[in-house]
């Protein structure tokens, strides 16, 4: 057959007929329809010179069956089977029948189509040259050979296994050169292992070759090279050279089983990809933006799960039935948007069960386009995060509330003053921002423990809540500091109203475990913009006018005042001082004797530190020790002064004073330390100094705080050989219980009951015997300090005190004072 350029397309699809048409006649050839079997016969009767692109299943016949009568109608017409089938079976009939190629209906057809009709041509404009030229090999050999060369399949002539000719791609298809092929049996060319088998392959050509003159073959073979090869083989006898012999034409078809095998493949991926679809735990949906509404056309079975409906229910459905009164519109308008723009979007979104319950739900979704860029569908996934989102919620409570008071915290209250001082300068008008603290709140610490103290603190919270407005914040800084914010004030009046009601309601007292406790608060007040112009100047300052309240006596208010930046820079300098004087020891500490008022002996000494200072002279502790407590300097502070004095003491004792008992006070931090026991013990082997000459002063509040384990400190000191006794006796809150069973050794008299002894004051002079008596009573030892005047000296010695220490007896003096002292004999008293 010619070159043609003339196509018969059988297709009783019409739509696809059509496409069909067009897409060869896009490619430069004629084209004619048809739609069944009988009206293609019909058409290639007149027109035979063409190529049929034929269905396999037309509505009245099948593809083979049209062949068939075409072939008994003695009609050789080039075909090319197209079929939705992909049972190789099917393809092999019509392979047999003369197909040149077949091609699979699938979203790839209209792409192949019409380079396949090219490739029939071109098999075609070869075979017809081939014909040609096998026609002139009677003429000339050297014609024949270049035609057959040209040739896309091998083609090879034998007799038994030996190979007489063959083209160029007969060379290919065994692995090798012409001129090794020619000449040679075909058997070396093939694995050793399958040797049989590709005689098997012959003796079939053969035998077939008898029974209808020619033959057609699908059969694979191994090279020598081990690799397997697919072949159709086309063989017919011929006389070669004068003998009998067989022409093969064989197809390497090889190609065409992987493309059919990855088609295979590609089916059983999308029947797994289906299969885990399913299985997914997280939601899948599909919807299809071409129709109207944009429906769900699938979703997955956790979708069924997570949502409560059903396929009847959901399918065709749009999306937005799954919204409610809780989904955030603006979520909603930003899916519509990435819709609307075909983009994806990552979003999280209330949504609401079929029962109603609602689940925030994780969406992601995103647009699927085909091969020519024409949007398909939107596949969403879909996971339920309602336990994050409670997690994250709980996160942000603790991010910004206050866990005891449940009050907002500091960074939360820092968002309101940051967004109300924003307003306030847009209005011009002003705000407050008032620090409130609670009064001798340490006092309950040290006595009932932390515990008594978070039940006072809930309950303050509660009732300074009661007595704000709802527009005003309230916040819990830390401790006993909490803070509160007027977002805005027209007068001081009304500050000062707030203030009172704040203090009102301080009237009634806290009661916890039995006990009564009547606590006020130090209030401190800085206004915008009088007393600063940002977050940060406006809370330093409301806290100095506080610290200012407590230091006029507590229990009352204070607005800031500029001169009060004087006493936060005397603070600072304080500070700076301590961390200078602990960094190059330059803290000194001052002896004062202890006076045994039976005989008038010196029989101990206290150690006192002092600081010093450039401008002042050595500072008292009073002026330092709150700060050092409050910054907690005052553990490093106490072990130098521990440790100094052990070390001192011994030196006196290694210059031949006669012994005396060095007292330290220890503070609640240092005590509080859980090696402060090993601490004591340490610095008494570092100094050589015997425990018996070593006495520690504590504080009722310390002894009180946390009996169980002060008890078990006291114990281990105790035995030690340390002398334990009780500083500023009659100012707390002891247990005359566990006083009893305690290893204190000494009460010590605060001073401030002994000022008014001269004076004849009933009431201090009852306190005073009330502890003489208790500690006698209590096999103990009693001694007053502050001990000034010798009317003070006489009430003393009258009440039977054992000892006392104050100014009528030394004044405090560094250690080389002291050891004068020592040496002189006014370390002992004649008593009138």
């Amino acid at each position: 057959m010619a070159h043609t350029n003339h196509v018969i397309v059988a297709e009783d699809d019409l739509g696809l007929n059509k496409l069909i048409q067009k897409n060869l006649r896009d490619t430069g050839y004629t084209v004619k329809g048809t739609t069944s079997g009988l009206e293609t016969i019909e058409y290639t009767e007149q027109y035979q010179d063409c190529i049929l692109v034929l269905d396999y299943s037309l509505a009245d016949m099948k593809g083979n069956e049209l062949i068939e009568t075409l072939m008994s109608k003695q009609i050789d017409i080039p075909f090319i089977m197209m079929t939705a089938n992909t049972d190789l079976q099917v393809v092999l009939e019509m392979m047999k029948l003369g197909a040149f190629d077949y091609i699979i209906k699938d979203s790839n057809l209209l792409e192949l189509l019409p380079r396949t009709v090219n490739k029939v041509v071109d098999q075609l404009e070869t075979r017809s040259k081939l014909t040609a030229s096998l026609e002139e090999v009677k003429e000339g050999e050297k014609q024949y050979r270049e035609l057959i060369e040209l040739s896309p399949d091998a083609i090879l002539v034998f007799h038994d296994t030996n190979i007489l000719y063959s083209n160029h791609q007969g060379a290919v298809l065994f692995g090798e050169t012409t001129e090794k092929l020619t000449g040679r049996s075909m058997l070396d060319f093939i694995d050793l292992r399958y040797k049989e088998d590709f005689k098997g392959l012959l003796e079939k050509m053969e035998n077939d070759n008898m029974e209808t003159e020619s033959s057609f073959i699908q059969e694979s073979f191994h090279r020598q090279d081990e690799q397997v090869r697919d072949i159709e083989v086309k063989a017919t006898p011929i006389s070669f050279n004068g003998q009998s012999a067989t022409l093969a034409i064989i197809r390497d078809v090889t190609e065409r089983r992987l493309t059919e095998e990855s088609l295979q493949q590609s089916l059983q991926e999308i029947e797994l990809l289906s299969s885990a679809v399913e299985k997914l735990t997280i939601g899948m949906v599909i919807t299809d933006p071409n129709q109207k509404d944009n429906p769900i056309v699938y979703a997955n079975s956790h979708f069924y799960e997570l949502t409560g409906y059903s396929s009847e229910e959901l399918i065709g459905q749009n999306c937005r039935m799954l919204q409610g009164e809780g989904t955030d519109p603006l979520s909603v308008r930003d899916i519509r948007e990435a819709i609307t723009n075909s983009e994806p979007i990552s979003t999280e979104i209330l949504n609401y069960r079929k029962d109603g319950s609602p689940f925030w739900n994780e969406l992601q979704l995103t647009p699927i386009y085909n091969s020519s860029g024409d949007l398909m569908h939107y596949i969403g996934l879909q996971k339920d995060i309602s336990d994050r989102k409670r997690a994250e919620e709980e996160i942000e409570t603790m991010a910004y509330y206050d866990s005891l008071t449940e009050l907002p915290n500091r960074r939360l209250f820092l968002d309101r003053l940051n967004q109300a001082l924003n307003e306030r300068i847009r209005d011009g008008q002003g705000l407050a921002v008032i620090m409130i603290d609670l009064d001798r709140f340490k006092i309950v610490n040290d006595s009932l423990g932390h515990y008594a103290g978070d039940i006072i603190l809930q309950d303050l919270a509660s009732r300074l809540n009661h007595h704000i407005r709802k527009s005003d914040t309230l916040a819990r800084l830390g401790g006993d500091e909490f803070i509160l914010l007027i977002p805005s004030i027209t007068s001081t009046g009304d500050v000062n109203t707030i203030c009172r009601h704040l203090q009102d309601a301080m009237f009634h007292p806290f009661h916890v475990e039995e006990r009564i406790f009547d606590l006020s608060l130090s209030i401190g007040i800085s206004t915008f913009p009088e007393g600063g112009a940002n977050s940060n100047t406006l809370i330093k300052n409301a806290d100095i006018a506080m610290y200012s309240s407590k230091e006029q006596g507590r229990n009352r208010y204070q607005w800031f005042t500029s001169s009060m930046d004087d006493m936060v820079i005397e603070k600072v300098n304080i500070e700076t001082s301590i961390r200078k004087c602990l960094a190059n020891d330059e803290f000194i500490l001052h002896y004062q004797p202890k006076i045994n008022l039976e005989t008038g002996a010196t029989y101990g000494v206290e150690a006192l530190i002092r600081m010093p200072s450039y401008e002042n002279g050595l500072i008292p502790p009073s002026s330092f020790i709150p700060l050092a407590e409050e910054t907690g300097l005052i553990v490093s502070i106490g072990k130098w002064v521990l440790d100094t004095a052990c070390k001192q003491n011994k030196a006196w004792q290694d210059k031949g004073f006669a012994p005396l008992r060095i007292s330290v006070n220890i503070s609640a931090r240092q005590f509080l330390q859980e090696d402060i026991v090993e601490q004591v013990r340490q610095t008494l082997n570092d100094s050589g100094l015997e425990p018996k000459w070593l006495e520690l002063e504590l504080t009722e509040s310390i002894i009180m705080r946390d009996l169980e384990d002060t008890a078990e400190k006291l114990q281990q000191l105790k035995k030690m050989g340390i002398t334990i006794s009780i500083d500023d006796f009659g100012t707390g809150f002891s247990s005359l219980s566990y006083l009893k069973n305690s290893p204190v050794d000494i009460l010590k008299i605060d001073q401030s009951f002994l000022k008014c002894i001269d004076e004849n004051d009933d009431t201090n002079e009852a306190i005073v015997r009330a502890i003489i008596s208790l500690g006698q009573s209590l096999q103990m030892n009693v001694i007053a300090e502050g001990v000034e005047t010798e009317g003070q000296l006489r009430f003393l010695k009258a009440e039977q005190c054992n000892s006392a220490q104050g100014y009528l007896f030394g004044v405090p003096c560094d250690a080389q004072a002291f050891g004068e002292f020592l040496k002189s004999k006014k370390q002992w008293f004649e008593f009138k």
